[in-house]
């Protein structure tokens, strides 16, 4: 049984919470990436490794040791980078210092993890961080929509229109809610109580309702191919090779058929298609930062310009009014500072990550965090990096 009694309620609580509070980065220091969910999570790893100096338990295997081979290589790569920028004056120490810290960070967390990771702690704290952090959020959404716009002094709006939480950027939340309903839908799929579906199933709504209020338009795209994505992945794990191939060459048949007897309704869509895209990226920011990204990266590709690269503009040229600014990919951003060594690296590790076959609700929620990750760099963000490393645990759990 995946789900048991876990022995360390209070330890994945306090995981789960110091996560949670990471997303409120409106209560972090001023030019400091620390705030109080990152003093609880540093206090929760000097707890994990006295743990393990005292009892001598160490949960490790070939899985966790291939994350951890992962993470040593994608920082020896950016150092290569990091001395690349060094030598042709383009390093930002600013920038530098403040991504180096945040991958130490993220590394050291995901190790932390990983020596202890037996399954039911795994799924023990993904409990904690859907349940806590939808009613926390939920919560804090009614008191703006009832009472206020600030709740103790946190700023819970953006603009007036998008919520925040508590995070300075609501994209920083809409993050933190991409997966919430696929694994609360793997956290109903294995309670056998009938209660506990049922908060589930409100835990998935609820947690739907708070991401679609960031106005993360990344989201909604990941929300949509989540639904999309699901019957597709039920055909593909229910059939067998042969009758795949088969559905696959109906449908490209009556595709083609579509588009010979209804070329001029398939051509309007397409045109409306490509226009809601554009509406997606607004002002058409988006494909410039990508460009711009992928010039920058070409100019030392083998091994980035380590952590910190970000995209310069010349002084009278703005994105979101700022000259100096990464590319909103996450795959390109990551091209910047490692190089194309790193992102084969990155792309290694998450194909080693998908397991089709296995849970359904874990594929969806792995492959939405991939699709917010295209219009936003969120690699430097703990909770990106603990979810992906959770997800690749227990889908490669016998």
């Amino acid at each position: 049984m995946l789900i048991s009694k876990n022995r360390d309620e209070l330890g994945d609580l306090l995981f789960a919470i110091g996560l949670i509070l990471t997303t409120m980065t409106g209560l972090r220091m001023v030019n400091l990436p620390i705030g109080i969910g990152e003093i609880l999570l540093v206090v929760w790893i000097l707890r994990q490794w006295f743990q393990m100096l005292v009892t001598g338990e160490v949960a490790f295997d070939r899985v966790n040791t291939k994350i951890l081979l992962f993470g040593l290589l994608l920082c020896i790569f950016m150092g290569f980078g990091l001395l690349v920028s060094a030598i042709t004056g383009r390093i930002s120490l600013q920038d530098s210092l403040y991504d180096f810290f945040a991958y130490s960070f993220a590394f050291l967390l995901g190790l932390t993890v990983l020596l202890r990771a037996r399954q039911d702690s795994i799924v023990n704290k993904i409990k904690y961080i859907v349940v806590v952090g939808t009613v926390v959020f939920t919560f804090l959404l009614i008191w703006w929509k009832m009472i206020s716009p600030y709740f103790l002094g946190l700023g819970l709006v953006f603009e007036d229109l998008r919520f925040t939480g508590g995070a300075v950027n609501p994209n920083q939340l809409a993050l933190f809610f991409v997966p919430i309903p696929a694994l609360a839908l793997f956290l109903w799929q294995y309670k056998r109580d009938f209660l506990k579906k049922i908060i589930f199933l409100i835990i998935f709504g609820a947690s739907i309702w708070v991401g679609l209020s960031t106005g993360s338009k990344a989201l909604l795209v990941a929300y949509i191919f989540m639904l999309s994505i699901f019957p597709v992945l039920i055909v593909y794990q229910r059939t067998q090779f042969s009758t795949r191939v088969l559905v696959v060459a109906i449908f490209l048949i009556l595709l083609c058929l579509v588009i010979i007897l209804n070329f001029t309704v398939v051509e309007n869509s397409f045109a409306g298609l490509i226009a809601w895209f554009h509406h997606l990226d607004e002002d058409g920011s988006r494909a410039i930062l990508w460009i711009h990204g992928l010039k920058t990266a070409l100019e030392s590709p083998l091994v980035g310009y380590g952590p910190g690269t970000v995209i310069n503009f010349p002084p009278d040229f703005c994105v979101d009014g700022q000259n100096t600014i990464d590319a909103h990919n996450s795959f390109i951003d990551l091209l910047m500072q490692a190089g194309f060594l790193g992102l084969i690296l990155y792309l290694v590790f998450l194909k080693e990550s998908l397991v089709l076959k296995n849970n359904i609700y874990l594929t969806i929620a792995f492959l939405s965090l991939l699709v917010f990750s295209l219009s936003h760099f969120v690699l430097r963000q703990p909770i990106f990096w603990m979810y992906l490393i959770m997800i690749y645990s227990l889908n490669k759990a016998k």
